[in-house]
Order: C-alpha cells, then sequence, then structure tokens
C-alpha cells in the first residue's frame, strides 16, 4: 500500500494542515486549501509583499506532517534572491535560528531561468537574474551549516526552455497575459484562435 500525501496550509499563521495515508487504488480527498508556493520571494506570488518568516512557519508545519508520514521524502524549498529591495534568502535563514533548514531532507531550490538573455549573460543583479544563480543559493546555505552541492541545487530547480503567457485580462501589465497593457492583442491569441479552428 502506498502512502499519498494530502495537504493544506498550517502554522500558528495558517489554518490547519492535514495529512492522510491513502490506498493505491484511489485518490486521496484534499483537506482545505491546497498550498502551493514556488515562488515566495516574488511579490506576484506572495501577497502583499514577500514574508520570509511566514514561508519558514509554512514549511516547517508541511515537513512535520510529510515526516511523520514518510520520514525519509526530500523537501524542495524555494530559496530565490528576492526581488526588490527585499533579500528573500537572507531574510529565510535570519528567521532559521533553530537551524531547521541544515536538516539533510531539505534541498534550497532557486528559479533559473533567464528569460529573454542568454545562460551565459551576466547580469547587474547575478544572484537574482543570472542562471547560475544557484551558487549564491550554495554560498549562503552552505554558510548556514546546510551539506549541500550547487550541482543539487541546479537539478533540484529544473530548467525552463521557454516562457509562455497563460491568461486574459484587460488593464494588468503582468508579462504573462495575452494582452499587452494597453489592451492589444500579443501573438499568442492568433496562434490560440487558429489552433481552435483548425480543431476536428
Amino acid at each position: 500500500m502506498r502512502d499519498r500525501l494530502s495537504f493544506a496550509q498550517h502554522s500558528s499563521r495558517y489554518p490547519r494542515l492535514r495529512l492522510q495515508r491513502c490506498p493505491n487504488t484511489g485518490r486521496c480527498r484534499r483537506r482545505g486549501r491546497r498550498g502551493r508556493h514556488r515562488r515566495p520571494w516574488h511579490s506576484g506570488f506572495w501577497k502583499p509583499r514577500p514574508n520570509a518568516p511566514d514561508y519558514l512557519e509554512l514549511v516547517k508545519a508541511f515537513a512535520r506532517e510529510a515526516w511523520a508520514v514518510r520520514p525519509d521524502v526530500t523537501l524542495l524549498v524555494s530559496t530565490g534572491e528576492g526581488d526588490g529591495t527585499y533579500k528573500f534568502r537572507d531574510e529565510l535563514l535570519k528567521a532559521d535560528t533553530a537551524k531547521f533548514l541544515t536538516d539533510r531532507r531539505i534541498l534550497p531550490t532557486t528559479h533559473n531561468y533567464v528569460e529573454g538573455r542568454t545562460p551565459t549573460q551576466v547580469t547587474g543583479s547575478p544572484c537574482s537574474w543570472d542562471l547560475n544563480r544557484y551558487e549564491c543559493a550554495y554560498n549562503t546555505f552552505k554558510a548556514h551549516g546546510h551539506h549541500i552541492d550547487a550541482l543539487r541545487i541546479f537539478r533540484s530547480s529544473g530548467k525552463v526552455a521557454k516562457a509562455f503567457s497563460f491568461f486574459v485580462k484587460r488593464n494588468d501589465p503582468w508579462n504573462y497575459n495575452w494582452l499587452r497593457p494597453d489592451n492589444s492583442q500579443r501573438p499568442v491569441c492568433n496562434s490560440v484562435k487558429t489552433l481552435i479552428q483548425s480543431a476536428p
């Protein structure tokens, strides 16, 4: 019988997180809200603004429940540099006074895509925007006491070959929008229309 995990957010600041053991013959019913925080260092994904101590509480709450079911499972923890003036990774490690993040079952990840730049291009903020930003995460986590290597961080972070638009919303400047800030249509709109018209 295989264990499957079902969870919702929990810490002193979040609703109760619950996991359940389910037989391999059926899906587990999810309880409460599902927590999906791939980029908690980005203000577009963690509202109203990034908060590293809150994210750490969420990770610790999930880890306690997950390891109670699967003690050997590795948890990927988002450790991006941050956007703007808020240095998310520095604040995350500063909040980790008990050294929870040095557990060998914790594996830091970074968001290694370079958007329109080449993989070798060097920007003014290499720890935020360059392909090898994982090396910055390695250096800070190693100084914090974590026994990891930079290559593992890179591999666990994944590689994004292309970025794409995925929603339509008027008067929204977000670059994933199918509409430009002036509400004119991006090329993806015609591509989708053509795809729909060609469907059998």
